[in-house]
């Protein structure tokens, strides 16, 4: 049986214990709790402060994601506050168990067995924390499908549910290295799950172009709530992939209708207004709604534009009719845009987000195998993959991380779907439309 120190199962603990350092998972409704997700780090006195405030009832600890074990509960009889002559044994105990057993290890373990083991505990670490964000992508995805549909009888509930959520998701995002990460779904969900990727994939290149964090809480918060004026365009309009002039009127409308809503909420500032009214503009001024040129669009309008422009080419709302592939989008995007109707900063940090190889790509390796790209790495070159392997299920398949991986293992080139064989194809089974959220490996 595995120690408790490396269970990965929530543990039951007290209000009492928690600390920074302990990962936390939370079994409680949305609106019992402040915070975006249910499970993850406590890493500032905020997040600590907000966790005691609300109370432990359905607050656990998972001890194979935390940095240190929660504070020992209170004996009873005894002081918590009163000074123990055992304090820097204790202390010593706590430090042995971060870093003596390691130190130790490191002095007896062949070097060959014990790099073998950091690759191991580096995946399951990397796995859960994946576990982690989908169930916290799922659960914004409800959450914004529910405020969408709310926004026009109920904009002020609305507006402070969708500014949350987009404040949660710059602190997440603040607390360590973002990663983005290729999330699974099941089909026919479209809006909502457009608008937590252009949040996410924004936020992440407002990052790179070193936004501070109101930047980037405005620049999030106007991402997500970009096609908000969608909720007042007829569905049949949205789904036309030719239209008359008077539904393409009425299709350019979303902008300023979007705009309307979001103020009548009362959450969102001049910079995330301008962003849901500018983010079809272009820089060659061939845009809409105003035909707005140059330095008249916000860098932040910029930037949403941008990914807006780059997810829909991967959906089924693509020009040609299918999705195109990530790296063909920025291929297009680079080749065709640049510099036209969207900003090379904008694009350069995108592609340093994405990677050569974006979440969602179809790669062959230099030893034949063929892969899907599932996450981002600090290497653009090296991202992680799934392999096609028929001897497992996909979804007991363990990703490879390229950057851990022998320098000989590369990635060959990419590939269209149109290039597989039908059982790989049905194998790895690339989604029409690409979803990505962001993990966050902590800081330290």
């Amino acid at each position: 049986m595995s120690s408790p120190s490396k269970s990965e199962n929530p543990v039951p603990l007290g209000n009492s214990q928690l600390r920074i350092g302990v990962y936390v998972t939370i079994d409680r409704p949305w609106l019992d709790h402040p915070f975006l997700r249910t499970r993850f780090l406590i890493t500032s006195e905020k997040q600590l402060k907000d966790l005691m405030a609300m109370g432990a009832e359905g607050v656990s600890w998972v001890p194979a994601l935390s940095d240190v074990e929660p504070t020992p509960p209170p004996v009873e009889g005894v002081d918590p506050a009163a000074p123990r002559s055992d304090d820097h044994k204790q202390m010593l105990v706590v430090t042995r168990d971060i870093i003596g057993d390691a130190a130790d290890e490191e002095s007896t373990v062949n070097p060959a067995i014990l790099q073998s083991k950091r690759r191991e505990e580096k995946a399951r670490r990397q796995r859960l924390l994946v576990a982690a964000a989908r169930r916290e992508w799922e659960r914004a995805g409800g959450l914004v499908k529910g405020v969408f549909s709310s926004m026009a009888t109920r904009p002020r509930e609305a507006g402070q549910q969708l500014a949350s959520l987009a404040a949660s998701a710059v602190e997440l995002l603040q607390s360590g290295e973002g990663i983005l990460q290729l999330m699974e779904k099941q089909q026919g969900e479209s809006l909502q799950y457009h608008a937590i990727n252009c949040m996410t994939m924004a936020a992440l290149v407002g990052r790179e172009m070193g936004l501070d964090d109101a930047q980037l809480r405005d620049l999030s918060l106007g991402a997500l709530a970009h096609d908000i004026g969608k909720v007042m365009v007829q569905p049949y309009i949205l789904k036309l992939a030719e239209r008359t002039q008077p539904e393409e009127k009425a299709y350019r409308a979303h902008c300023d209708a979007g705009v309307e809503l979001a103020r009548s909420s009362g959450s969102f500032s001049d910079a995330a207004l301008a962003i849901i009214r500018d983010h079809h503009e272009a820089l060659d001024g061939s845009g809409f709604p105003a035909r707005r040129r140059g330095d008249a669009i916000s860098q932040m309008a910029r930037i949403v534009g941008v990914v807006n422009r780059y997810d829909r080419l991967c959906g089924p709302e693509s020009p040609d009719g299918v999705p195109m592939t990530p790296s063909d989008a920025l291929r297009k995007l680079w080749r065709e845009e640049r510099n036209t109707r969207l900003d090379e900063k904008v694009l350069s940090a995108l592609v340093k987000v994405l990677g050569v190889y974006p979440p969602g790509t179809i790669v062959e390796l230099s030893d034949g195998n063929v892969a899907l790209v599932v996450s981002t790495s600090s290497n653009p070159m090296r991202p992680r993959v799934l392999v096609h392997n028929p001897d497992v299920l996909k979804i007991d398949a363990e990703p490879i991380a390229l950057e851990d991986a022998p320098k000989e293992l590369t990635i060959r080139k990419a590939l269209k779907p149109t290039d597989l064989r039908p059982g790989t194809m049905l194998w790895l089974s690339p989604r029409e439309r690409l979803s990505c959220f962001f993990t966050v490996t902590p800081k330290g």
